[in-house]
């Protein structure tokens, strides 16, 4: 039994302070790990923030472009309607003049004869 209880006192005082030793560090790298994990979230959470924050204002500049460029659109087809109205207009008084030319060739050539 001498051998055994040498064994034992031997384990003890050599293999049991390695073991408690090695718990603590495995607690520490626990504790450290927890962090991490936590930062990692934090960090996270900022990013996506960070993300939503910037497509919003991407949104917000899509919809404002696109609203200016509605506005072009509307003012170019109001210089286009207007346009259109007065060479309507023109053409209008260019056939009525050719009309009243061809009424006076009309007269004028049954005068002439």
């Amino acid at each position: 039994m001498a051998v055994a209880a040498e064994l034992k006192k031997l384990f003890q005082e050599l293999i049991v302070p390695e073991l408690k030793e090695i718990k603590a560090e495995q607690k520490t790298l626990h504790a450290e790990l927890s962090s991490f994990r936590n930062e990692m979230k934090t960090e996270i959470k900022r990013l996506d923030q960070k993300i939503d924050s910037g497509l919003t204002r991407l949104d917000e500049k899509i919809t404002t472009g696109l609203a200016r460029l509605d506005d072009k659109i509307d003012s170019f087809r109001n210089e286009m309607r207007s346009e259109t109205k007065r060479i309507d207009e023109k053409l209008e008084t260019a056939m009525q003049i050719r009309e009243r030319l061809t009424a006076l060739e009309a007269k004028v050539a049954t005068l002439g004869h």
